[in-house]
């Protein structure tokens, strides 16, 4: 009778295992089944440009595919950044002549001004003629943006002002070799962002996405059934033995990659040198920057070190036939930390304790910002008059931040939530949801640092350089803010999803692998940390892969930038979560391999890092 409980033990646990991996597959599925939908999105919407203001009521647009409008339709009117991606308002057609659309509106029913807009009718002697003037309020010494296809490429100011055209002088220019002739044709603004008319995907389609998605979920049940098993585990493995790449393709893909891999981790490399600096000097010393060591005197290095690593990258690959990232990443991996081995004596467990402080103050301070800076982005969203958090990025976390969070969240409790818009409500589900996961993180690294009270030790930290580098890049205000610079805005010039049945998908997508990922944050439970060895976890979502988390959160990261990409450049941009992410785990494997040889034995049981079957 003894038995009976624990094998019901034994079935429950088994049966949340098969639950977390259905769940984690469903994520992966419907995050690559709704980029991909994305990417289609991206090339049939199209955007015109509003290039000329008739007065507060009337905009036009010479617009590329003028036989997409129809008169009396809307559409939704856009000043697209990473700051707003939500339409400013919404124009009716009027009217279509050639390639000139006229468009209606109601300045009331705008959540932004309209603005004025231009185009440059032609340059003579550096004399720029705008078709804008006095009647649209404009006077000597103004500053009108430049944009070419809605990027900003200019600035000019007014000389001289008539009744319906301006003359302007080049002002600044993001090419300082770039001639005022080549901006003839190209539209001015009153705003930094341009006014662009969106033509949704055809309407046709529309609810197509939804099917498409809920088909493959379909496809995925299907085949559980059929075999009984993971799809993924029981396809990849099939799919792989098809799958033969020769040693040439292999090496002229690691040749090629490696040009602008090499530029990016030299560039990466001074970059981070500078910002240790700025840190040391504006926040420990309280002193001025050497000059020497700012970024502006150190990139005149970046050209000659980049032709040394190339050659060494390249011999390297030419002589081992293997990538030379993969020899560097087995020099550069853990070897034991500070004390070369686990914590063994008193002294020892000291020291790892204080440097498990460290590690938790860095991140668990970071943590808290993005914990008040979501209360602050989420309850406001819903709740708009409820009394606003001070956001860390700003300010240090305080008392006052605190106080002013626990008034925040009681007016949310004690209040009906009153959201704008679809965007809104989501925005707080999001945010509620990411903070719910950031708890789970902070309660683990305050286990880490008062377990010792009852008797619970860390093995082992990873407090090296490379540990540092690899984990903190992943956070925004420690090393990401290097990687950030470095790369793309994550926003383009264009929204790529507008109306329709995507839009809510991506949003319902999000949300889901932001649930997961919480869960396999709390599936951690008081062995989550960073850098540290607490423990094995076996059991949930780390019965299915060993970094679940790591990949819901790339993906659930992908997806919340999902709207904005609108060109390849973004598309990179995003794809960078991918690659923190690999990196950070290939870091944790190596630690925790060294560190645990309970960790051994879990990596022979699961051998797949990400997709079970795949990889």
């Amino acid at each position: 009778m003894a038995k009976r409980p624990q094998a019901e033990k034994r079935s429950l646990a088994g049966r949340f295992d098969k639950l977390c991996l259905i769940a984690y597959e469903l994520g992966l599925l419907l995050a690559v089944a709704t980029l991909a939908l994305v990417a289609i999105h991206q090339v049939f919407t199209h955007h015109e440009s509003i290039d000329e203001t008739s007065d507060s009521s009337h905009v036009l647009a010479t617009a590329e595919h003028p036989d997409q409008f129809r008169i009396g339709s809307t559409y939704p009117v856009y000043r697209f950044n990473s700051d707003w991606e939500d339409p400013i308002g919404h124009v009716a057609v009027e009217r279509v002549d050639g390639s000139k659309v006229a468009f209606r509106l109601d300045p009331k029913e705008f959540r932004w001004p309209i603005g004025r807009q231009g185009r440059i009718l032609n340059v003579d002697d550096k004399r720029i003629r705008v078709n804008m003037g006095s009647n649209l309020g404009f006077k000597v010494g103004d500053h009108l943006n430049v944009f070419s296809d809605r990027q900003p490429i200019a600035t000019v100011q007014i000389m001289a002002v008539g009744q319906e055209e301006s003359v302007a002088a080049l002002y600044s220019a993001t090419d300082p070799n770039m001639r005022s002739e080549k901006l003839i044709g190209d539209i001015v603004s009153e705003f930094p962002i341009a006014d662009q008319v969106v033509i949704p995907y055809s309407e046709a389609v529309n609810g197509v996405d939804a099917l498409i998605v809920l088909a493959l979920l379909g496809i995925y049940l299907w085949l559980w059934i059929r075999f009984r098993a993971s799809p993924f585990a029981t396809l990849g493995p099939m799919v792989a033995a098809h799958i033969r790449i020769p040693t040439y393709v292999k090496l002229a893909f690691h040749a090629v990659l490696g040009v602008p891999a090499v530029w990016f981790l030299t560039e990466f490399a001074i970059r981070s040198i500078c910002y240790l600096v700025f840190i040391v000097c504006s926040q420990i010393l309280h002193a001025t920057i050497p000059t020497f060591l700012t970024f502006t005197t150190l990139q005149i290095v970046i050209g000659p070190l980049f032709g040394v690593i190339l050659i060494g990258y390249l011999y390297v690959l030419m002589t081992h036939r293997i990538s030379p990232f993969a020899v560097l990443v087995r020099h550069i991996a853990f070897k034991g930390g500070i004390n070369k081995h686990t914590a063994q004596d008193l002294p020892e467990h000291i020291t790892m304790w204080l440097f498990q402080a460290i590690i938790v103050y860095a991140f668990g301070r970071t943590l808290g910002g993005f914990f008040q800076e979501n209360l602050n982005v989420g309850i406001g969203a819903s709740w708009p008059h409820a009394p606003a958090v001070i956001v860390p990025m700003t300010a240090p976390v305080s008392f006052e931040g605190l106080a002013r969070s626990i008034q925040s969240v009681s007016y949310a409790l004690t209040h009906l939530p009153s959201p704008a818009n679809q965007d809104a409500l989501f925005l707080t589900i999001q945010t509620a949801i990411y903070n719910a996961c950031i708890l789970g993180c902070l309660l683990g690294y305050g286990y880490s640092l008062l377990g010792y009270l009852w008797g619970k030790r860390i093995r082992n930290v990873d407090f090296t350089i490379v540990g540092w580098l690899t984990n903190a890049v992943c956070y925004g205000p420690l090393f990401g803010v290097v990687l950030w610079q470095m790369l793309p805005p994550t926003a383009g010039a264009d929204p790529t999803i507008v109306s329709g049945s995507l839009r809510t998908t991506t949003f319902i997508v999000e949300v889901f692998l932001n649930v997961v990922y919480t869960l396999s944050i709390w599936n951690l439970g008081t062995l989550f940390g960073v850098m540290t060895d607490k423990g094995v976890r076996t059991t949930g979502f780390y019965s299915v892969v060993r970094h679940p988390n790591y990949t819901m959160e790339s993906l659930m990261f992908i997806m919340l930038f999902s709207r904005g990409l609108s060109t390849y450049h973004q598309w990179l941009a995003v794809g960078a979560f991918l690659l923190v992410y690999w990196l950070r785990s290939e870091r944790e494997d190596q630690f925790m391999s060294y560190s645990n040889p309970d960790y051994l034995t879990y990596k022979e049981r699961i051998q797949y890092k990400f997709i079970r079957g795949v990889y």
